[in-house]
């Protein structure tokens, strides 16, 4: 008598709220009988296993009693598995998955920044629009082919914590909508246009300069520079040592200063003139 083939394995690797609300979602869909699949996780390296300022996907999956594994590629995927890349900190072989579907979810709108930071360049240079991608994992950083976008508005007052909060947010909403074609194998891809290609890594920018320093330049770039550092858990920019926890543009007829120019400074904020309107820099509280 031959056994029965046993059930397609769905392993996924990352860390925050997009990969544990993913998890939980296949986890239900396993208990509810509408999907024959086994959870695995695939461990982030910077996942501590316990929820801190991001909830912890192998603290979820030794709750849940799933089988946790140290890389994708030692996972002992098949042909019939699926691997789940959602915000994964390692790039991954993708010759060495054992044949198994593998897909990636990117913050940002490919072919546009590729890579890392993708919470903070969009911010400092100024974009009004971003979104999420998900596509084919492939050898190449973010280069796989597009199976979908979601694009959003980016309000001038986001900072990159907003951001990278509402990238988890949205990047959900578009798993969801294609998980079940993902798991099935019936998604669509289309190339990416690689002329068209943006590619970033953490290097391209000094993470030791936090000072806002720099006045001349206009009053919506200095706030752009200062919001794209704005991350409470890790960072925030400061003013002469004290910490900026939010900004905005100050346009006011009748007033001209040289730009670094103080025009009021009290407890809670500093108004500084720039080359042209003005910035308010308000203080953390915390």
């Amino acid at each position: 008598m031959v056994s029965a083939e046993p059930p397609m394995r769905v392993a996924i690797g990352g860390r925050g709220w997009l990969p544990v609300r993913a998890a939980r979602l296949l986890g239900s869909l396993v208990a509810a009988g509408a999907l024959e699949a086994r959870i695995e996780v695939v461990r982030n390296d910077g996942d501590p296993g316990r929820d801190t300022w991001m909830p912890s996907l192998a603290a979820l999956a030794q709750r849940r009693g799933w089988r946790v594994h140290r890389t994708a590629e030692t996972a002992g995927l098949g042909p019939r598995d699926v691997f789940l890349s959602l915000q994964h900190d390692v790039i991954v072989d993708c010759a060495r998955l054992g044949g198994a579907a593998a897909y990636n979810l990117h913050f940002a709108l490919l072919p546009h920044y590729r890579g890392s930071l993708t919470s903070l360049l969009p911010i400092r240079r100024g974009e009004s629009r971003v979104g999420v991608t998900l596509h084919v994992l492939a050898p190449s950083v973010d280069a796989g082919p597009v199976i979908a976008t979601r694009a959003f508005e980016l309000p001038p007052f986001t900072t990159a914590y907003d951001l990278f909060q509402t990238y988890h947010r949205y990047g959900f909403e578009l798993l969801k909508e294609h998980l079940e074609a993902l798991l099935h194998g019936t998604v669509t891809a289309t190339a990416q246009d690689d002329s068209a290609a943006t590619t970033f890594y953490r290097s391209s920018v000094d993470f030791t300069d936090l000072e806002v320093s720099d006045f001349d330049r206009d009053a919506e770039q200095v706030r752009d520079w200062c919001r794209s550092l704005i991350f409470p858990p890790i960072q925030l920019p400061t003013y002469r040592g004290r910490r900026v926890g939010s900004c905005y543009v100050l346009r006011w007829n009748g007033v001209a200063a040289a730009p670094g120019t103080v025009l009021d400074e009290d407890p809670d904020q500093v108004v500084v003139a720039c080359r042209r309107d003005l910035v308010c820099l308000e203080f953390a509280t915390d």
